[in-house]
């Protein structure tokens, strides 16, 4: 039979250090990485009808693609206008979540011959609330 002696206890107390220590380890391994913060500022990509268009149909909606998804209360009739030398254009925007696309649909029927411009703002943001890098405006002329 073998005795327990000094160097085995010296021997077992090393393993069960090495044990707790691994067990304690605060190597983030088991820690999730902080969820990465959007901080790029979507842009309109794509207006219709272009910019400077002439003979534009004047029962045409009017457009515009983003970079990227945005926070559908923020694209509204205030920060998406149509506008001719007289004034407002009244219309109706909608942006269905998840398409990238905003429409401007007036509520008559546009004049022939007019230049109008349309306008998105620096109020519509993305869902990460980062606002455009600049308001977008283009115009067109209708046929």
């Amino acid at each position: 039979m073998k005795k327990f002696t000094m160097q085995n206890a010296y021997l077992l107390f090393a393993l069960l250090l090495t044990v707790f220590m691994t067990g304690c380890n605060n190597n983030n391994d088991s820690n999730p990485a902080p969820p990465v913060t959007d901080t790029t500022a979507p842009t309109v990509t794509l207006t219709v009808p272009n910019n400077t268009a002439t003979d534009v149909a004047i029962n045409t909606k009017i457009i515009a693609t983003f970079s990227e998804d945005m926070a559908s209360a923020t694209i509204t009739g205030t920060t998406f206008t149509l506008t001719e030398p007289g004034g407002t254009v009244a219309g109706e925007v909608t942006y269905p979540a998840g398409v990238k696309t905003a429409s401007f649909a007036p509520t008559t029927a546009l004049d022939s011959g007019i230049v109008y411009t349309a306008k998105i703002t620096i109020g519509a943001t993305d869902l990460a609330g980062n606002p455009l890098a600049v308001d977008k405006e283009w115009t067109f002329t209708t046929g």
